[in-house]
């Protein structure tokens, strides 16, 4: 056998498996404890805030703000993110639904976590994505690409 091939086949070997080592699997929550803390956007009209905590080693629970210029909520909601029975689900509480929503997270690699419902009215996806240890990137939409987005800094805990 040539040298060449020797090398195509450990350098795909070697590709393979590293690649399955470092792929993130969706079965855990450990991928999201970047989420643990105080996160922020704020602008001139209002500030939106978003703190988390890990409680066991399946869940995480969070409160989400959003607040007028002069500190008033103008809304909020309860948050966690559930592993069990081998899925892993966010489930949101606003005041205006009687009942919790779940979104079950169907994608995610190291860095980006994805969360559908595609029977709930709005949204039908809620997608996590940390650009740094520091920064979070929220996007909020439904199927058609409607929605927003929330650009997070993480802010020293108090």
């Amino acid at each position: 056998m040539s040298r060449i091939k020797i090398f195509l086949i450990l350098f795909v070997g070697f590709a393979v498996t590293h690649s399955i080592a470092g792929a993130q699997t969706c079965d855990s929550i450990e991928g999201l404890k970047l989420l643990e803390g105080n996160w922020q956007d704020k602008d001139q009209n209002q500030t939106i805030t978003e703190t988390w905590r890990r409680v066991t080693e399946t869940t995480f629970e969070g409160v989400g703000k959003t607040l007028d210029p002069e500190g008033n909520i103008l809304s909020s909601e309860s948050l966690r993110i559930v592993a069990m029975s081998g899925e892993i689900f966010y489930i949101a509480k606003v005041a205006q639904n009687e009942y919790p929503t779940s979104f079950k997270l169907t994608g995610c690699d190291q860095n980006n976590f994805e969360f559908e419902n595609p029977e709930h009215d709005f949204p039908k996806k809620i997608t996590y994505e940390f650009k740094s240890p520091d920064t979070l990137f929220v996007t909020v939409n439904d199927s058609n690409g409607n929605g927003f987005e929330i650009n997070f800094s993480k802010q020293e805990s108090e």
